[in-house]
């Protein structure tokens, strides 16, 4: 670690973790230095206060979005386990530490950088790819954030994502280490699986009444029907609005003399590119070139560029502005037939070629009148759109209920039966519903009666959401889940019995008995199964490998056993490796596992960091509102 940060003197950076990293990482305990006298603040971060209004609200919403994500594995039981309050304070105190490490030292966000990054998030982009401040503003509000709230979540990402990329300089470099690794990841094993299923195990009794409520007892959270809601949505659609527009001869040529200019095809250029590391081997690539060789030879020997690698290099007509500016500029820059000097991008060094060029051409108005047509069409049917919505909304805000504004502003409603937070009526059906995670998002944080402002369903969709009517969760009595407490008392015990047996022959393996003599033994039903070829450099998929398999299997020597038997679907697992082969250690798979190392030291050296913050600071977290917040997380 600190050859590491020598290595890198002269950066403020390690002169401040040259300090905190020397003080030992023993935690900085929630219960530790708490004071009372601040009520309304769930914690202090170097006197920084988080107002426990703020906080309740953040919470609330990570709550509800939790239980619409967990679908049918949701339970009241599973949400409180994942302490929820806990770990969103622990990332709130985070977030202040780094935020104030920025502040002092002057590493900072620009209104420009934020601005950019927004601009370019499609979810924000009206019909015609540009920002749409409308669309902006309703995503954040179907998304339960106001404006203020998502920025200032974005400059923290940002500003979080700027501070770790100081640590992306760590490069490992034991080179004996690198090697070690690299013959570790080019080996490859072969298995076999010995496997204990049910059929192997007798039947077990019929269960008593007392055992089944006993099980129901255990498992009361699950016997609960979810929250259902009869949900009405009014949806406004373009496509509905678009017949009922005409556009006009005379509307199609006043466009077209209006932006002429949009009219035509521009200068295209069939280009194609050889992508290399770095610049020594883009000018040898060159002088190959020069000496004769084909594109496509050198393309397929040399490009980084998987997908245009073994096609010659091609990337078809490219225009000003689809690829990078430096890129750009060379291409359209060159003559026909000309091999450029190296060019410089993020990716690396491209060395480029001009095969053909389309001169720009101005398409006729006969040419782009039908284009003409449906953009007209599109822009006036969003204009009324915008405007019915705009009328409506203001007339829910006024008491109005969804029947009254469709008579008045037009629109399709809709209305759904006993949905449930995923959208399934009672009988298990998902009606047919536009953007339906949108919709019930809304849904189940509405008040019944009392319509929602526009949902962004699509760009060309919006609606407005109500619930005539809740069902409240009610727990279904023994009598109504008994054959579900049936199913679930034979499959624990069938597993146990199951488990157990596979234990038993696993003692007799490490004893020395091969699996042959086991099968047979035993009278185990399944074959043994064979699988040749297991390597860390590939996941496996063979369903029976599951990823944490497959890694200890990679640490296992030839004859040996993982010494635990895996529970999996086809039954319980016993495996064993038959032969373990070294495989060729390239300089790819070096450079792989080197950039590997680099970057587990790059977060090791980040989390240490975030921890030397943590240590040093003064944390007070207000026990009392902490406790109020874990209590709404579970519904009473």
């Amino acid at each position: 670690m600190l050859r590491f940060l020598h290595g890198l003197n002269g950066s403020f950076i390690v002169k401040f973790l040259l300090v905190l990293i020397g003080i030992s990482f023993i935690g900085w305990g929630f219960g530790e230095g708490v004071q009372q006298g601040f009520s309304g603040y769930v914690a202090k971060v170097n006197g920084q206060k988080i107002p426990a209004q703020v906080f309740q609200r953040e919470l609330d919403l990570k709550v509800s979005q939790l239980r619409r994500s967990m679908g049918d594995n949701y339970s009241e039981d599973v949400l409180a386990s994942m302490n929820i309050p806990q770990n969103l304070l622990r990332d709130k105190i985070r977030d202040i530490l780094l935020l104030q490490f920025a502040a002092e030292n002057n590493i900072h966000v620009a209104n420009a950088e934020l601005a950019e990054r927004i601009n370019s998030m499609d979810a924000f982009k009206g019909p015609l790819g540009e920002f749409d401040k409308n669309q902006y503003k309703m995503a954040l509000q179907n998304a339960g954030y106001t404006v203020p709230q998502f920025e200032a979540g974005l400059r923290t990402e940002l500003l979080v994502n700027r501070i770790s990329d100081l640590f992306t300089t760590a490069r490992f470099t034991n080179e004996a280490e690198i090697q070690r690794t690299a013959e570790m990841f080019s080996q490859s094993r072969n298995i076999r699986i010995l496997r204990v299923v049910e059929a192997d195990v007798p039947a077990p009794a019929k269960p008593t009444d007392d055992e089944l409520n006993d099980i129901y007892q255990d498992m009361l959270s699950n016997f609960i029907t979810p929250e259902r809601r009869t949900v009405e949505v009014l949806v406004f659609d373009t496509a509905k609005i678009a017949p009922t527009i005409s556009v006009t001869e005379a509307d199609i040529e006043e466009f077209y003399d209006a932006h002429r200019d949009e009219f035509g095809e521009p200068e295209g250029r069939d280009v194609r590119h050889i992508l290399v590391k770095d610049e020594d081997t883009a000018n040898k690539v060159i002088a190959e070139l020069k000496a004769g060789k084909t594109f496509a030879e050198l393309a397929k020997k040399y490009s980084k560029d998987t997908v245009t690698a073994n096609k010659g290099g091609e990337l078809g007509t490219i225009y000003h502005g689809d690829m990078l500016a430096q890129f750009d500029e060379v291409a359209f820059k060159i003559k026909k037939n000309k091999i450029s000097e190296p060019v410089k991008t993020p990716f690396g060094y491209h060395v480029l070629e001009v095969t053909n060029i389309k001169l720009p051409r101005e398409q006729t108005i006969a040419e782009a009148k039908k284009d003409i047509k449906a953009r007209l069409l599109t822009e006036r049917a969003l204009d009324q759109m915008y405007d019915a919505i705009d009328n409506a909304d203001a007339d829910l805000a006024s008491g109005a209920s969804l029947q009254e504004v469709q008579q008045s502003f037009g629109g399709e409603l809709k209305t759904y039966a006993s949905l449930d937070p995923q959208g399934a009526d009672v009988n298990g059906k998902y009606p047919d519903m536009i953007n339906a995670a949108a919709v019930l998002d809304k849904a189940f944080t509405i008040d019944e009666n009392i319509p929602s402002t526009v949902v962004n369903l699509s760009e060309t969709q919006k609606a407005f959401v109500n619930v005539s009517e809740v069902e409240a969760p009610r727990q279904r009595t023994f009598d109504e889940v008994r054959d579900e407490l049936a199913e679930v008392y034979k499959r624990e015990n069938i597993e146990r019995a199951v488990l157990a047996k596979a234990t038993q022959i696993m003692a007799q393996r490490k004893k020395g008995d091969s699996f042959e003599t086991l099968v047979k033994r035993h009278k185990l039903t399944a074959p043994i199964q064979t699988i040749v070829g297991i390597s860390r450099l590939e996941p496996s998929k063979n369903q029976m490998v599951s990823g944490a398999v497959q890694e200890q299997i990679a640490a296992l020597k030839e004859g040996e056993v993982l010494p635990r038997v895996f529970p999996t679907k086809l039954g319980a697992a016993i495996y064993e490796v038959t032969k373990v082969e070294d495989g060729d250690i390239d300089t790819k798979l070096k450079d792989q596992v080197k950039l590997t190392l680099s970057s587990v030291m790059a977060n090791d050296l980040f989390a240490q960091f975030q921890e030397a913050l943590q240590d040093n600071a003064n944390i007070k977290i207000n026990e009392d509102q902490l406790a109020a917040a874990e209590k709404t997380v579970i519904r009473e």
